[in-house]
C-alpha cells in the first residue's frame, strides 16, 4: 500500500506547488519594490527682527548709566 496515491501526487506537483511558488514570488516582489519617497514638505521659517533703541543717561551724582525712561537714578536716587 502506497503512502500517497498517484492522483494526490499529481495534484501536489501540478496545482499546490506552483501556487505556492507563485505566492512566494509575489511576496518577494511586494517586499522588494521600493516605495516612492514622500515629497518633503517645504519648511518656511521666517525671522522677524525688532530693533529697539535704548538710550542710557549717565547719572551726574554717582556716574552710573541708567535708561532714559527712568526719572531717577536707580543706584543713588539722584534726579536728572
Amino acid at each position: 500500500m502506497a503512502l500517497i496515491s498517484w492522483q494526490e501526487l499529481l495534484l501536489l506537483f501540478l496545482v499546490i506547488l506552483p501556487c505556492g511558488l507563485v505566492f512566494y514570488r509575489a511576496l518577494r516582489w511586494i517586499t522588494s519594490v521600493k516605495k516612492p519617497d514622500q515629497p518633503q514638505k517645504e519648511v518656511i521659517t521666517s525671522t522677524r527682527e525688532t530693533i529697539k533703541e535704548i538710550v542710557k543717561i549717565r547719572c551726574r551724582y554717582c556716574g552710573k548709566l541708567y535708561t532714559e525712561q527712568k526719572d531717577k537714578c536707580p543706584y543713588c536716587d539722584g534726579g536728572r
